[in-house]
Protein backbone atom coordinates (compact mmCIF):
# COMPACT_ATOMS: atom_id res chain seq x y z
CA UNK A 1 0.00 0.00 0.00
CA UNK A 2 1.32 3.71 -0.81
CA UNK A 3 2.84 5.18 2.09
CA UNK A 4 2.55 8.91 3.44
CA UNK A 5 5.81 9.84 1.64
CA UNK A 6 4.71 8.39 -1.99
CA UNK A 7 0.69 10.14 -1.46
CA UNK A 8 2.91 13.16 -0.55
CA UNK A 9 4.73 12.75 -4.11
CA UNK A 10 1.84 11.97 -6.20
CA UNK A 11 0.06 14.94 -4.68
CA UNK A 12 3.50 17.35 -5.57
CA UNK A 13 3.09 15.46 -9.43
CA UNK A 14 -0.43 16.28 -9.68
CA UNK A 15 -0.24 19.86 -9.10
CA UNK A 16 2.88 20.42 -10.77
CA UNK A 17 1.90 23.25 -13.05
CA UNK A 18 0.64 24.80 -9.46
CA UNK A 19 3.93 24.26 -8.28
CA UNK A 20 5.74 25.85 -11.31
CA UNK A 21 3.61 28.52 -11.01
CA UNK A 22 4.76 29.13 -7.23
CA UNK A 23 8.34 29.10 -8.10
CA UNK A 24 7.87 31.76 -10.57
CA UNK A 25 6.41 34.02 -8.41
CA UNK A 26 8.92 33.59 -5.70
CA UNK A 27 11.38 34.20 -8.08
CA UNK A 28 10.83 37.55 -7.74
CA UNK A 29 11.89 38.39 -4.64
CA UNK A 30 14.52 36.06 -4.68
CA UNK A 31 16.09 37.70 -7.61
CA UNK A 32 15.59 41.17 -6.15
CA UNK A 33 17.26 40.29 -2.64
CA UNK A 34 19.85 38.50 -4.48
CA UNK A 35 21.19 41.24 -6.58
CA UNK A 36 21.63 43.46 -3.80
CA UNK A 37 24.20 41.38 -1.77
CA UNK A 38 27.36 43.37 -2.18
CA UNK A 39 30.84 42.10 -2.01
CA UNK A 40 33.38 42.85 0.58
CA UNK A 41 36.62 41.15 0.83
CA UNK A 42 38.37 43.93 2.83
CA UNK A 43 40.88 42.33 5.75
CA UNK A 44 39.04 43.92 8.48
CA UNK A 45 36.11 42.04 7.86
CA UNK A 46 37.30 38.74 9.06
CA UNK A 47 38.57 40.53 12.60
CA UNK A 48 36.96 39.05 15.92
CA UNK A 49 34.68 42.10 16.79
CA UNK A 50 35.05 41.65 20.36
CA UNK A 51 38.83 41.22 20.38
CA UNK A 52 40.25 43.59 22.82
CA UNK A 53 42.85 45.11 20.74
CA UNK A 54 39.88 45.48 18.08
CA UNK A 55 37.37 47.09 20.81
CA UNK A 56 40.85 49.33 21.92
CA UNK A 57 41.20 50.59 18.35
CA UNK A 58 37.48 51.52 17.57
CA UNK A 59 37.31 53.69 20.90
CA UNK A 60 40.77 55.40 20.20
CA UNK A 61 39.28 56.25 16.44
CA UNK A 62 36.17 57.57 18.53
CA UNK A 63 38.12 59.96 20.27
CA UNK A 64 41.14 61.06 17.90
CA UNK A 65 39.52 59.56 14.59
CA UNK A 66 40.01 57.01 12.44
CA UNK A 67 41.15 56.14 8.05
CA UNK A 68 42.62 53.81 6.47
CA UNK A 69 46.59 53.57 6.49
CA UNK A 70 49.62 52.78 3.57
CA UNK A 71 53.22 53.41 3.28
CA UNK A 72 55.11 54.36 0.31
CA UNK A 73 58.34 53.99 0.00
CA UNK A 74 61.29 55.80 -1.37
CA UNK A 75 63.78 53.12 -1.58
CA UNK A 76 68.02 54.47 -2.69
CA UNK A 77 71.08 53.47 -1.55
CA UNK A 78 71.36 56.93 0.11
CA UNK A 79 67.75 58.41 0.25
CA UNK A 80 69.30 61.67 1.67
CA UNK A 81 70.95 62.81 -1.48
CA UNK A 82 70.07 65.91 -3.45
CA UNK A 83 68.82 63.95 -6.17
CA UNK A 84 66.79 61.49 -4.01
CA UNK A 85 65.32 64.36 -1.57
CA UNK A 86 64.10 65.83 -4.96
CA UNK A 87 62.91 63.29 -6.33
CA UNK A 88 60.73 62.03 -3.25
CA UNK A 89 59.34 65.64 -2.92
CA UNK A 90 57.95 65.40 -6.18
CA UNK A 91 56.39 62.50 -5.28
CA UNK A 92 54.77 64.37 -2.11
CA UNK A 93 54.07 67.30 -4.03
CA UNK A 94 51.88 65.08 -6.93
CA UNK A 95 50.17 63.07 -4.09
CA UNK A 96 48.68 66.67 -2.56
CA UNK A 97 46.34 66.28 -5.55
CA UNK A 98 44.85 63.30 -4.57
CA UNK A 99 41.39 64.42 -3.03
CA UNK A 100 40.65 62.49 0.40
CA UNK A 101 44.53 61.94 0.63
CA UNK A 102 46.66 63.49 3.51
CA UNK A 103 50.42 62.59 3.56
CA UNK A 104 52.59 62.63 6.81
CA UNK A 105 56.46 62.65 5.71
CA UNK A 106 60.15 63.69 7.72
CA UNK A 107 60.13 65.97 4.56
CA UNK A 108 56.77 67.18 4.71
CA UNK A 109 57.34 67.93 8.36
CA UNK A 110 60.61 69.95 7.68
CA UNK A 111 59.12 71.83 4.87
CA UNK A 112 56.49 72.85 7.34
CA UNK A 113 58.89 73.39 9.97
CA UNK A 114 61.12 75.76 7.38
CA UNK A 115 58.39 77.12 5.26
CA UNK A 116 59.43 75.32 2.59
CA UNK A 117 62.38 72.96 0.84
CA UNK A 118 64.31 73.32 -1.86
CA UNK A 119 66.66 70.65 -3.91
CA UNK A 120 69.59 72.62 -3.54
CA UNK A 121 72.86 71.42 -1.49
CA UNK A 122 72.29 73.93 1.06
CA UNK A 123 68.70 72.80 1.74
CA UNK A 124 69.33 69.09 1.69
CA UNK A 125 72.51 68.99 4.29
CA UNK A 126 70.03 70.70 6.79
CA UNK A 127 67.38 68.25 5.88
CA UNK A 128 70.04 65.54 6.88
CA UNK A 129 70.95 67.09 9.86
CA UNK A 130 67.48 67.39 10.78
CA UNK A 131 66.63 63.91 10.03
CA UNK A 132 69.65 61.94 11.94
CA UNK A 133 70.15 64.80 14.74
CA UNK A 134 67.56 62.58 16.54
CA UNK A 135 66.57 58.84 16.79
CA UNK A 136 63.07 59.84 16.77
CA UNK A 137 62.57 59.57 12.90
CA UNK A 138 64.56 56.43 12.97
CA UNK A 139 62.79 54.68 16.04
CA UNK A 140 59.08 55.84 14.54
CA UNK A 141 60.78 53.60 10.65
CA UNK A 142 60.11 57.27 9.06
CA UNK A 143 64.08 56.94 7.95
CA UNK A 144 66.15 54.45 7.36
CA UNK A 145 69.81 53.25 5.93
CA UNK A 146 68.19 52.89 2.56
CA UNK A 147 64.83 54.31 2.30
CA UNK A 148 62.30 57.28 3.56
CA UNK A 149 58.75 56.93 4.15
CA UNK A 150 55.33 58.90 2.83
CA UNK A 151 52.81 58.16 5.21
CA UNK A 152 49.53 58.12 3.73
CA UNK A 153 45.90 58.33 5.29
CA UNK A 154 43.30 57.49 3.02
CA UNK A 155 39.21 59.12 4.10
CA UNK A 156 38.06 56.31 2.59
CA UNK A 157 34.86 54.95 4.57
CA UNK A 158 33.33 52.31 1.51
CA UNK A 159 35.48 49.33 -0.73
CA UNK A 160 34.37 51.83 -3.60
CA UNK A 161 35.89 54.95 -2.24
CA UNK A 162 39.30 52.92 -1.33
CA UNK A 163 39.43 51.85 -4.89
CA UNK A 164 39.09 55.13 -6.42
CA UNK A 165 41.57 56.55 -3.99
CA UNK A 166 44.30 54.51 -4.48
CA UNK A 167 43.39 54.98 -8.80
CA UNK A 168 44.11 58.47 -8.50
CA UNK A 169 47.23 57.71 -5.79
CA UNK A 170 48.82 55.84 -8.83
CA UNK A 171 47.51 57.78 -11.23
CA UNK A 172 49.73 60.62 -9.77
CA UNK A 173 52.57 59.24 -9.51
CA UNK A 174 52.59 56.76 -12.35
CA UNK A 175 55.60 58.87 -14.21
CA UNK A 176 57.40 58.26 -10.44
CA UNK A 177 56.93 54.55 -10.66
CA UNK A 178 58.00 54.02 -14.16
CA UNK A 179 60.74 55.90 -13.67
CA UNK A 180 62.05 56.55 -10.38
CA UNK A 181 65.87 57.14 -10.49
CA UNK A 182 67.61 58.53 -8.70
CA UNK A 183 65.47 56.32 -6.51
CA UNK A 184 66.08 52.74 -7.00
CA UNK A 185 62.41 51.99 -6.67
CA UNK A 186 58.68 53.28 -5.06
CA UNK A 187 56.96 50.46 -2.82
CA UNK A 188 53.19 50.39 -2.14
CA UNK A 189 52.53 48.86 1.24
CA UNK A 190 49.36 48.59 3.72
CA UNK A 191 46.23 47.13 4.28
CA UNK A 192 44.55 49.43 2.07
CA UNK A 193 46.80 47.65 -0.89
CA UNK A 194 45.80 44.47 0.67
CA UNK A 195 42.31 44.73 0.28
CA UNK A 196 42.24 46.13 -3.23
CA UNK A 197 44.67 42.92 -4.17
CA UNK A 198 42.29 40.54 -2.92
CA UNK A 199 39.01 42.74 -4.48
CA UNK A 200 41.38 41.88 -7.69
CA UNK A 201 41.59 38.15 -6.73
CA UNK A 202 38.11 37.86 -6.30
CA UNK A 203 36.71 39.45 -9.87
CA UNK A 204 37.41 36.30 -11.67
CA UNK A 205 35.08 34.33 -9.12
CA UNK A 206 32.47 34.60 -11.25
CA UNK A 207 34.26 32.30 -13.35
CA UNK A 208 33.86 29.32 -10.76
CA UNK A 209 30.13 29.17 -11.76
CA UNK A 210 30.77 29.55 -15.29
CA UNK A 211 32.76 26.62 -14.97
CA UNK A 212 29.86 24.65 -12.88
CA UNK A 213 27.71 25.28 -15.73
CA UNK A 214 29.48 23.80 -18.37
CA UNK A 215 30.71 20.99 -16.03
CA UNK A 216 26.58 20.33 -15.36
CA UNK A 217 26.28 20.84 -18.90
CA UNK A 218 28.72 18.19 -19.86
CA UNK A 219 27.87 15.81 -17.03
CA UNK A 220 23.85 15.98 -18.18
CA UNK A 221 24.87 15.36 -21.89
CA UNK A 222 26.97 12.94 -21.00
CA UNK A 223 25.26 11.03 -18.92
CA UNK A 224 21.27 11.50 -20.10
CA UNK A 225 21.76 12.61 -23.82
CA UNK A 226 18.65 14.63 -23.58
CA UNK A 227 18.18 18.36 -23.56
CA UNK A 228 15.02 18.49 -21.93
CA UNK A 229 16.98 16.86 -18.76
CA UNK A 230 19.40 19.19 -19.37
CA UNK A 231 16.67 22.21 -19.14
CA UNK A 232 15.35 20.60 -15.94
CA UNK A 233 18.78 20.26 -13.93
CA UNK A 234 19.65 24.07 -14.89
CA UNK A 235 16.69 25.54 -14.06
CA UNK A 236 16.60 23.77 -10.69
CA UNK A 237 20.00 24.94 -9.90
CA UNK A 238 19.05 28.43 -11.05
CA UNK A 239 16.22 28.25 -8.61
CA UNK A 240 18.08 26.92 -5.58
CA UNK A 241 21.10 29.59 -6.22
CA UNK A 242 18.01 32.66 -6.65
CA UNK A 243 16.89 31.66 -2.90
CA UNK A 244 19.74 30.72 -1.52
CA UNK A 245 21.70 34.17 -2.42
CA UNK A 246 18.11 36.38 -1.34
CA UNK A 247 17.63 35.01 1.75
CA UNK A 248 21.28 36.54 1.93
CA UNK A 249 20.07 39.35 0.94
CA UNK A 250 16.95 39.72 2.81
CA UNK A 251 18.84 39.20 5.96
CA UNK A 252 21.07 42.38 5.10
CA UNK A 253 24.06 40.20 4.46
CA UNK A 254 26.95 41.14 2.11
CA UNK A 255 29.60 38.56 0.82
CA UNK A 256 33.07 38.19 2.04
CA UNK A 257 36.42 37.31 0.78
CA UNK A 258 35.27 33.57 1.88
CA UNK A 259 31.94 33.62 0.59
CA UNK A 260 31.74 31.91 -2.77
CA UNK A 261 32.07 28.76 -0.97
CA UNK A 262 28.46 29.43 -0.53
CA UNK A 263 26.84 28.90 -3.78
CA UNK A 264 29.26 26.66 -4.31
CA UNK A 265 28.48 24.24 -1.70
CA UNK A 266 24.70 24.57 -2.57
CA UNK A 267 25.18 23.73 -6.24
CA UNK A 268 27.41 20.65 -5.64
CA UNK A 269 25.00 19.38 -2.63
CA UNK A 270 22.28 19.64 -5.36
CA UNK A 271 23.87 18.49 -8.33
CA UNK A 272 24.36 15.02 -6.42
CA UNK A 273 21.25 14.83 -5.64
CA UNK A 274 19.68 15.90 -9.22
CA UNK A 275 21.72 12.67 -10.69
CA UNK A 276 20.45 10.39 -7.97
CA UNK A 277 17.32 11.31 -8.72
CA UNK A 278 17.02 11.60 -12.34
CA UNK A 279 19.21 8.19 -12.47
CA UNK A 280 17.03 5.96 -10.33
CA UNK A 281 14.14 7.46 -12.49
CA UNK A 282 15.11 6.74 -16.34
CA UNK A 283 15.67 2.65 -15.16
CA UNK A 284 12.04 2.37 -15.70
CA UNK A 285 11.31 -1.39 -16.35
CA UNK A 286 8.60 -2.50 -19.08
CA UNK A 287 5.16 -1.89 -17.69
CA UNK A 288 5.59 0.72 -15.15
CA UNK A 289 4.51 4.35 -16.33
CA UNK A 290 6.07 7.41 -16.11
CA UNK A 291 4.31 8.13 -12.91
CA UNK A 292 4.72 5.67 -11.00
CA UNK A 293 8.39 5.45 -11.64
CA UNK A 294 8.88 9.01 -11.25
CA UNK A 295 6.89 8.48 -7.49
CA UNK A 296 9.34 5.31 -6.98
CA UNK A 297 12.66 7.46 -7.45
CA UNK A 298 11.35 10.08 -5.44
CA UNK A 299 10.67 7.77 -2.18
CA UNK A 300 13.70 5.14 -3.34
CA UNK A 301 16.17 8.09 -2.93
CA UNK A 302 14.38 10.67 -0.53
CA UNK A 303 16.46 8.98 2.29
CA UNK A 304 20.06 9.21 0.51
CA UNK A 305 19.11 12.74 -0.44
CA UNK A 306 18.22 13.47 2.38
CA UNK A 307 20.65 12.13 4.50
CA UNK A 308 23.13 13.88 1.96
CA UNK A 309 21.69 17.45 2.38
CA UNK A 310 21.24 17.19 6.26
CA UNK A 311 24.82 16.23 7.27
CA UNK A 312 26.99 18.84 5.23
CA UNK A 313 23.90 21.38 6.39
CA UNK A 314 24.46 20.04 10.13
CA UNK A 315 28.43 20.16 9.26
CA UNK A 316 28.56 23.72 8.02
CA UNK A 317 25.72 25.15 10.99
CA UNK A 318 28.89 24.34 13.24
CA UNK A 319 30.38 27.32 12.19
CA UNK A 320 28.06 29.25 13.44
CA UNK A 321 30.38 28.91 17.33
CA UNK A 322 33.38 30.92 15.26
CA UNK A 323 34.10 34.51 16.58
CA UNK A 324 34.71 35.65 13.21
CA UNK A 325 31.42 36.56 11.63
CA UNK A 326 32.23 35.93 7.87
CA UNK A 327 33.28 32.35 8.90
CA UNK A 328 29.89 32.41 11.35
CA UNK A 329 27.67 34.03 7.97
CA UNK A 330 29.84 31.46 5.78
CA UNK A 331 28.30 28.45 8.05
CA UNK A 332 24.37 30.02 8.79
CA UNK A 333 23.94 31.18 5.21
CA UNK A 334 25.48 27.52 3.96
CA UNK A 335 22.95 25.53 6.09
CA UNK A 336 19.91 27.63 5.15
CA UNK A 337 20.44 27.35 1.53
CA UNK A 338 20.59 23.61 1.67
CA UNK A 339 17.74 23.43 3.83
CA UNK A 340 15.82 25.40 0.97
CA UNK A 341 17.83 22.96 -2.06
CA UNK A 342 16.17 19.97 -0.26
CA UNK A 343 12.86 21.43 -0.45
CA UNK A 344 13.25 22.13 -4.39
CA UNK A 345 14.69 18.87 -4.88
CA UNK A 346 11.59 16.89 -4.01
CA UNK A 347 9.15 20.04 -5.30
CA UNK A 348 10.38 22.04 -8.15
CA UNK A 349 12.25 19.44 -9.89
CA UNK A 350 9.82 16.55 -10.04
CA UNK A 351 7.51 18.95 -11.57
CA UNK A 352 10.19 20.01 -14.10
CA UNK A 353 10.09 16.65 -14.68
CA UNK A 354 6.89 15.73 -15.41
CA UNK A 355 6.25 19.09 -17.79
CA UNK A 356 9.94 19.02 -19.86
CA UNK A 357 8.60 15.25 -20.61
CA UNK A 358 12.46 14.29 -19.30
CA UNK A 359 12.91 10.64 -21.35
CA UNK A 360 13.70 7.75 -19.69
CA UNK A 361 16.13 4.89 -20.57
CA UNK A 362 13.93 3.00 -22.86
CA UNK A 363 13.39 6.20 -25.29
CA UNK A 364 16.77 7.20 -25.21
CA UNK A 365 19.87 5.50 -24.45
CA UNK A 366 21.82 6.91 -21.41
CA UNK A 367 24.85 6.19 -20.29
CA UNK A 368 23.80 4.25 -17.14
CA UNK A 369 25.01 0.77 -18.31
CA UNK A 370 28.71 2.26 -18.34
CA UNK A 371 28.02 3.14 -15.44
CA UNK A 372 26.57 0.28 -14.07
CA UNK A 373 29.76 -1.92 -15.53
CA UNK A 374 31.78 0.57 -13.92
CA UNK A 375 30.05 0.02 -10.37
CA UNK A 376 30.55 -4.27 -11.05
CA UNK A 377 34.40 -3.94 -11.42
CA UNK A 378 35.54 -1.35 -9.06
CA UNK A 379 34.75 -3.44 -5.78
CA UNK A 380 36.63 -6.31 -7.42
CA UNK A 381 39.78 -4.14 -8.14
CA UNK A 382 40.21 -2.84 -4.89
CA UNK A 383 39.69 -5.64 -3.27
CA UNK A 384 42.20 -7.84 -5.59
CA UNK A 385 44.73 -4.83 -4.76
CA UNK A 386 43.42 -3.83 -1.48
CA UNK A 387 47.12 -4.18 -0.02
CA UNK A 388 49.29 -1.75 -1.85
CA UNK A 389 45.95 0.74 -1.98
CA UNK A 390 46.04 1.00 1.79
CA UNK A 391 49.59 1.07 2.27
CA UNK A 392 49.81 3.96 -0.45
CA UNK A 393 47.62 5.74 1.34
CA UNK A 394 49.23 5.53 4.32
CA UNK A 395 52.58 6.53 3.42
CA UNK A 396 50.98 9.54 1.72
CA UNK A 397 49.85 10.39 4.89
CA UNK A 398 53.30 10.16 6.74
CA UNK A 399 54.60 12.07 3.72
CA UNK A 400 51.95 15.23 4.48
CA UNK A 401 52.76 14.98 8.43
CA UNK A 402 56.62 14.70 7.93
CA UNK A 403 55.37 18.11 5.28
CA UNK A 404 53.49 19.82 7.90
CA UNK A 405 55.41 18.93 11.31
CA UNK A 406 58.82 18.52 9.91
CA UNK A 407 61.52 16.11 11.09
CA UNK A 408 63.81 17.75 14.12
CA UNK A 409 67.05 18.35 12.83
CA UNK A 410 66.25 17.40 9.31
CA UNK A 411 63.47 19.43 7.96
CA UNK A 412 61.88 22.76 8.88
CA UNK A 413 57.90 22.70 9.52
CA UNK A 414 55.08 24.46 7.18
CA UNK A 415 54.92 27.59 7.98
CA UNK A 416 51.38 29.96 7.78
Amino acid sequence: APGRLSRTFRAILARSRLVLLAYALLLVPAVYYALGVRQDNSVERLIVEDDPDAVATRQFGEVFGTGEYAVLMAEADDPLSCGALGRIDQVEKALQKVPGLSTNSALGIYRRAKAGFEASPDSCNAFRRFVTGTDLFRKQGIVGDHYLSIGLILDAPTSEARKATLTAIDEAIAPMLADPAPLSRLSRLGQPYVNRYIDETQQSAHWYFVLFVAFVVVLNLGLYRSRRTLAAFLVTLAVTLAVSVGWIGWLGGSFTIVSPMVPMTILVTATSCLVYLHSRYVECPPGRTALDQQVFALENKFLACTASVFATAVGFAALAVSPIRPIRDLGEWTAAGLLFTWVILFTLFPALQKEFRTPMESERRTAGAALRRAADWLPGFTYRWRWPLVLGALAASVAGGVAMFGVPGRMEPLRV
